[in-house]
């Protein structure tokens, strides 16, 4: 198999957002009413990427250090016994529709052997509840993978903990996971904020840098199509969604200072943290059309989010997918603007570079805005001047122009 040629035409299927090359020049004049100072926040070297990474073709590698692994195969047979095995773990249930029956696919589709047998069937273990996250990720350690793939943000505790209570008061606390099975290569979705942990490698975001992109997509066609206010449809306000809402005004505005954006909630007394509360986000999408809201943004769980654009864009409002980098290629939905961020958007990079070494153990991976295709907002069918009006803002973004202003942010939602 030419792991090359295989990571990079997964990479193409389903992470590369359909308007295509994101960075332009940076000579579009600064918003002007926004000031923004030109410093770029600084990223510990020993647990943060923090150049831009090498082209799509250079990603990955058909060589092979293990003597007992076929030609041909990537480098990710950590154990040595000439198969690579990868390990999934994921709260939710693999045929959930939505974002964990995703990942599961597409670990199941690279898994898939080519010329070269060198991969053998990926172990899945999904539904995990976050009391058994430990036991469960140790039951998965323990079938011989070589890669242990944490999905989510749920299960990171037993990964990110300095160590484990032995089983009585007369032993040793345990080493950690990622340490007492330390010949798995370990990576987690584990959040932001989360600590750098030896024996673990983790990928991030910036949702300030998503939220504002997504804004000035927004912007940019309300400018051309006429309109003024967006509408943010979010769960209950709480500090994640105040960062990524704020942004997305700060985006919005950087286009237009008149324009504005209204946070509605879809929380009740009875689901008061609830992102997939269908009768409330009817509500909100309700209410901020009669506000005479121009487009939304629903920021909320993957089914309640799809049913909400569907009856937004009946309405003729402007809609954005919320995670998915190829939104402008699917087929129920016309999307307008593609806005990127999550894991699976990530996985394709991940694994070519897990294979050809440049992404460690102990690293921590941001995909920043303006480095890396599949995060950040795209217009679905953009005009030449909104395509080179975005990727302006976009390597402004990637050269650290607002990072000022998305620190303002974040201290001001976490104090």
């Amino acid at each position: 198999m030419n792991f090359s040629r295989f990571s990079i035409a997964l990479l193409a299927a389903t992470c590369l957002i359909a308007a295509g090359c994101f960075i332009g020049n940076d000579s579009a004049d600064p918003p002007p009413t926004t000031t923004f100072v030109t410093t770029t926040t600084t990223q510990a070297p020993t647990t943060t990427t923090t150049e831009p990474p090498p082209p799509p073709t250079t990603t990955s590698t058909t060589t092979t250090t293990s003597p007992a692994t076929p030609p041909g195969c990537p480098d990710l047979d950590f154990d040595g016994n000439g198969i690579i095995q990868i390990g999934v773990a994921t709260a939710g249930q693999r045929n959930d529709g939505g974002y964990h029956q995703a990942l599961v696919e597409f670990v199941q589709e690279f898994s898939v052997n080519d010329e070269a047998v060198c991969f053998s069937e990926p172990v899945i273990r999904d539904n995990i509840r976050r009391p058994n996250a430990e036991r469960e990720l140790e039951n998965l350690a323990q079938q011989g993978v070589d890669i242990i793939v944490v999905g989510t943000s749920e299960l990171a505790e037993p990964l990110l903990a300095e160590s484990r209570p032995a089983a009585s008061a007369d032993e040793d606390p345990l080493p950690p996971l990622v340490q007492q099975y330390s010949d798995i290569f370990w990576y987690c979705n584990c959040g932001a904020g989360s600590p750098p942990v030896e024996g673990l490698a983790q990928s991030q975001d910036d949702i300030s840098e998503i939220s504002f992109s997504a804004g000035y997509a927004t912007g940019l066609l309300l400018q051309d199509r006429g309109g003024e206010s967006a509408a943010f449809i979010g769960c209950c306000d709480i500090e994640f969604e105040r960062e990524a809402y704020l942004s997305y005004e700060l985006g919005l505005k950087a286009v237009n200072e008149d324009f504005t954006m209204t946070f509605f909630p879809t929380a009740s007394s009875e689901n008061p943290i609830d992102f997939g509360n269908l009768s409330g986000a009817t509500r909100a999408l309700s209410t901020a059309g009669q506000d005479g809201a121009d487009a939304v943004y629903p920021f909320l769980a993957r089914r309640v989010h799809r049913s909400l654009a569907r009856d937004a864009k009946e309405d003729g409002l402007i809609i954005m997918s919320v995670d998915s980098s190829d939104a402008c290629s699917d087929e129920e939905l016309d999307y307008d603007i593609a806005v990127g961020r999550g894991a699976l958007n990530y996985m394709a990079t991940i694994l070519g570079e897990i294979a050809n070494g440049s992404f460690r153990e102990g690293s921590n991976k941001v995909f920043r805005v303006g480095w890396y295709d599949q995060v950040g907002a795209a217009i679905c069918d953009p005009t030449p001047e909104q395509k080179e009006a975005l990727d302006n803002i976009r390597a402004r973004i990637a050269n650290g122009e607002f990072a000022d202003s998305f620190n303002d942010i974040k201290q001001q939602v976490y104090p």
